[in-house]
């Protein structure tokens, strides 16, 4: 379908409200294949719909990171996280909203989210490491919260001087 351009921080369009959607639906095809070439042509290993401008609960996750045996990236669609690990840990993530900018953010090292797919069927995930880290870091893009939301008020200044400069 096509390339979109990516959202950046600090627009508001990433914190705008998400609407569920019809997995079926000719609409969700069309922002499952944008999602899915926008974020290959940017070497992403995730990418939510509020990063491509549409307010919608859908993201899609690379094969890589979801460690699958399938080419296709995963679209989870009106996802939901049922479970959180206790164990935790921090590492650094990027986003394709803060170019070249990564942070040091705290997960659960597991998770289990359920979705619906592109054929309106509902599937169940637990994941951990890498996997698990993605997949929250991309529903709380549906929850319009960011991984600039877990670091200190110095930190996130830092971050916007840094991208205000990439930008010139």
């Amino acid at each position: 379908m096509a390339v979109r351009k990516i959202v950046e921080w600090p627009s508001l369009a990433l914190r705008s409200d998400t609407h569920d959607l019809d997995p079926t639906s000719g609409e969700t095809a069309k922002i499952y294949q944008d999602l899915v070439d926008t974020m290959e042509s940017r070497k992403g290993i995730g990418i939510a719909a509020p990063q491509i401008g549409e307010p919608a609960k859908i993201f899609v996750i690379s094969a890589f990171a979801a460690e699958s045996d399938d080419l296709l990236p995963i679209p989870f669609i009106n996802p939901e996280i049922t479970w959180l690990g206790e164990d935790t840990m921090v590492e650094q993530e990027g986003c394709l909203s803060f170019p070249d900018i990564w942070l040091n953010v705290r997960r659960s090292l597991r998770c289990k989210i359920k979705a619906s797919n592109l054929s309106g069927g509902i599937f169940e995930v637990e994941a951990d490491g890498l996997y698990a880290r993605a997949l929250q870091h991309e529903t709380d893009h549906l929850n319009a919260k960011l991984m600039v939301d877990f670091v200190s008020k110095i930190k996130k200044e830092s971050v916007k001087k840094k991208l205000k400069r990439n930008r010139r």
